[in-house]
């Protein structure tokens, strides 16, 4: 039941359920992912701020 509501490659939901399982650099590699993104969107917004 549980395997039909996730999807198939979901990796962050394996991770959730799974965490032991998942090699540490797995985690810290999705940490400085998301980390990366939100300074994007922070420079983007500065940017798009700027312009207008």
């Amino acid at each position: 039941m549980m395997k039909k509501l996730i999807g198939p490659g979901s990796l962050s939901h394996i991770a959730l359920l799974r965490p032991k399982k998942q090699p540490k650099d797995f985690t810290l590699r999705q940490r400085t992912n998301l980390s990366e993104r939100i300074s994007n969107l922070r420079e983007r917004l500065q940017r798009s701020r700027v312009g207008n």
